[in-house]
């Protein structure tokens, strides 16, 4: 049993270097590294996710780990941060109570329910099926469901693109009213109807909500070109791919306007197929401002296509993006040294026990700061990461080795005790 004892031994050696050389090969993949000041107390401490961190890591936040002065990842989660608003906007849901089909138009009813934000109503969102046609509508208003009075005789159901799996929303903004029903009809042009699933309401909330909180991002470069085809193209290239949550854009050279325009986000310059896939249509208006909300996306390049149609182009005099306020929550000692590591498209979400405590751990927490991030020198890790491969063949050989020669001794040693 000793000589068994040793080749067990042996093995479970061979294998904790292995592992250990592999753990070292994989922490090597992190592109950047950011030094957290020195703690002097223990206990939770927030890091704020910058747009200097946000321009290394990627949309979800996948990639980023705090490890301390011995390599070892120190368990985090991520906390968004809200503020309370008075008097906002709230997206509430609309049921829709008739959709009807007869001759050439379809008719869609919708009704605000009971119990929802009495305050007015600016804009309602369609989901509807991806379809590549364009549809005009008029849009009308009732406060029994039996009188109707005309809202907009001019609204535009454009090609959608998807939004998510399958479906688009299409924004149509009103001016502002307090009806409890809505009625849109769409001209089919002799063909099959659109299919709308969905119907949400753009109304006034006087209810204090909770807000998400945004942070700038560093003022991007901005460059305008005005086409003959009545179109304007507006290239914002950010300083890095900074993480967006909201894009908001400001225009003049007319008293009124009203124009639609695309918005495109590519992570780089060179990411050109991202203009296939627009993020959707917006409206940039003179009677209210134009602030873009969308789910968080890598931002290098940002290009705004509007429509001109046949005025004469507009003069956008400023484009500006924000990400979403969030914070790194996590528990150091005092005495010892952290790294903030990012930038690994390998690495996938962490999930630590104290993720299941989120509740437990206070909301105001000091705030720690870090350095600025360096990039983590490629040449010395593409060097290091054969070696380590070298090294982990060498122990594979070696065990086998090892193994193979306790093994025919532990045989032979049984073949005399069996003679």
């Amino acid at each position: 049993m000793t000589k068994m004892n040793r080749v067990v031994r042996c093995f479970l050696l061979c294998c904790a270097l292995m592992a250990g050389m592999e753990g070292a090969v994989a922490q090597g993949a992190y592109m950047a590294r950011a030094a957290i000041e020195p703690v002097n107390a223990t206990g939770f401490y927030m890091l704020q996710v910058t747009p200097e961190l946000s321009a290394w890591i990627k949309a979800d936040l996948s990639d980023i780990r705090i490890a301390d002065s011995n390599k070892a990842f120190v368990p985090y989660f991520t906390r968004n941060w809200g503020a309370y608003a008075g008097a906002t906007e709230a997206v509430i849901p609309a049921g829709i109570i008739s959709n009807t089909t007869e001759r050439n138009f379809s008719s869609i009813i919708i009704e605000r329910g009971g119990g929802q934000p009495t305050g007015m109503v600016s804009g309602i969102s369609f989901v509807l099926q991806n379809a590549a046609v364009e549809r005009y509508a008029a849009l009308s208003g009732s406060n029994d469901n039996v009188r109707w009075f005309i809202i907009d005789d001019h609204v535009l159901l454009q090609r959608s693109f998807e939004e998510k799996k399958w479906n688009y929303t299409q924004f149509v903004n009103i001016p502002p009213n307090k009806y409890a029903f809505y009625k849109l009809k769409i001209n089919n042009n002799h063909t099959d109807p659109l299919n709308i699933t969905e119907a949400w309401l753009i109304a006034e909330n006087a209810k204090p909500v909770a807000r998400r909180e945004m942070i700038p991002n560093p003022a991007p470069a901005i460059k305008q070109k005005d086409s003959v085809n009545h179109f304007t193209y507006v290239t914002v290239e950010n300083r890095a791919p900074y993480l967006v949550n909201e894009i908001a854009v400001t225009a003049g050279g007319a008293r009124f306007f009203e124009r639609e325009f695309a918005v495109f986000i590519m992570a780089s310059a060179s990411d050109s197929e991202q203009l296939n896939y627009p993020v959707g249509n917006f409206l940039l208006s003179s009677s209210k401002p134009c602030i873009i909300s969308i789910p968080a996306q890598k931002a290098g390049t940002i290009l705004l296509v509007i429509d001109n149609k046949d005025s004469p182009p507009l003069h956008v005099t400023s484009v500006s993006t924000r990400q979403q306020r969030q914070y790194l929550i996590t528990w150091l000692q005092a005495g010892k040294k952290y790294d903030i590591l990012a930038g690994n498209e390998q690495a996938a979400a962490p999930q630590y026990d104290l993720g299941h405590f989120t509740d437990s751990v206070p909301y105001q927490l000091p705030e720690l700061s870090f350095s600025a991030f360096a990039p983590i020198n490629h040449v010395a890790a593409s060097t290091l990461k054969p070696v380590a491969n070298y090294w982990i063949w060498i122990i594979i050989i070696m065990s086998i080795l090892v193994l193979s020669l306790f093994t025919f001794r532990l045989i032979k040693d049984v073949q005399r005790q069996g003679v």
